[in-house]
């Protein structure tokens, strides 16, 4: 057996359909943001090229219809773009939904900044920290209520309710969360 040099053997995997969609739906991904804008980049994800149809996932309904009006326009951009051309596009939610391991990542580290940003949240307490299964209601009841007495002892006051306030509700609100709710 010859060897064959590595041209012809890239050549002969971009002729491959699976390899030369996978190809064309990378270019697409990199183009979308300058093509659509940052706005709908945000809400959009290109998911698969199939038969000359681009599949985009997004993020609601509202955002479908919308882009369904642009469609045309869209497509023109992108076939101006691409070296190749894309027939059709199509917009669905479902698509949105099934994201790559790489989004759920970014939306996992979303989560943990808004979650470092919130006003509620106490320095050194986690959401839904590990507790030991509790045995019966008193003793489940005990051991919160114990939580929240030692999570609270330390905090400021709420200037309307007296209640235990996190610094960052006051800094926002001037007032627990409830209190600056009633306000509203």
């Amino acid at each position: 057996m010859a060897f064959q040099s590595l041209h012809h053997v890239l050549g002969a995997l971009d002729q491959q359909s699976a390899w030369r969609s996978r190809r064309q739906i990378q270019q697409i991904l990199a183009a979308w943001p300058e093509l659509v804008g940052s706005a709908v980049a945000a809400q959009t994800r290109p998911w698969a090229l199939q038969s000359g149809v681009l599949q985009v996932g997004v993020a609601n309904s509202p955002w479908v219809q919308t882009l369904m009006f642009e469609r045309l326009h869209i497509l023109a951009k992108l076939n101006a773009h691409l070296p190749y051309e894309v027939q059709d596009i199509r917009f669905s939610t479902t698509w949105w939904h099934r994201r790559s391991l790489d989004s759920e990542d970014a939306l996992k580290t979303e989560s943990a900044r808004v979650w470092r940003e919130h006003p509620s949240r106490i320095d050194g307490t986690q959401p839904n920290a590990a507790v030991p299964a509790p045995t019966n209601p008193e003793t489940a009841f005990q051991s919160w209520a114990n939580q929240m007495r030692s999570r609270t002892a330390q905090l400021p006051l709420c200037p309307t309710c007296r209640c235990p306030t996190p610094p960052g509700e006051l800094q926002r609100w001037s007032c627990c969360g409830l209190c600056a709710v009633k306000q509203w």
